[in-house]
């Protein structure tokens, strides 16, 4: 079907970009070409997978890179990644076997920006 098409390609883009952001080089390409921008731009999606994806990617974009971070959260992707997890049951918190896989993506994307002050700012 169109949708199982459509998640396919979502998926395997997703899976190209998740492989770029894994090494420097990759960040620093990433950052060049906007992707910090518009994987924050892709939070804002309804579609489950998209969302998963696009916290998947800002985490390895955010990962020891403060440049990075920072431009996420002037982007308001922080904002947009703690959403999900204030939706939870705050007796699951620490139980990670309740949570949705954009969840705990989500929350991965925060602990990777988290060394910028500017996350920090929004966080708290």
């Amino acid at each position: 079907s169109a949708s199982e098409q459509l998640a396919s390609v979502i998926d395997q883009a997703g899976a190209l970009l998740l492989n770029l952001c894994y090494t420097r080089a990759g960040r620093d390409a990433g950052r060049d070409a906007g992707t910090v921008r518009v994987g924050g731009e892709l939070l804002e999606d309804d579609n489950p997978l998209v969302h998963t994806i696009s916290a998947r990617i800002l985490q390895n974009l955010c990962a020891g890179d403060e440049v990075n971070s920072a431009s996420a959260a002037a982007g308001g992707s922080v904002e947009l990644l703690l959403q999900p997890l204030l939706t939870a049951s705050p007796d699951t918190h620490l139980d990670v076997t309740v949570h949705t896989e954009a969840q705990l993506a989500c929350a991965t994307a925060l602990r990777n920006a988290s060394a910028a002050a500017e996350v920090a700012e929004v966080v708290v």
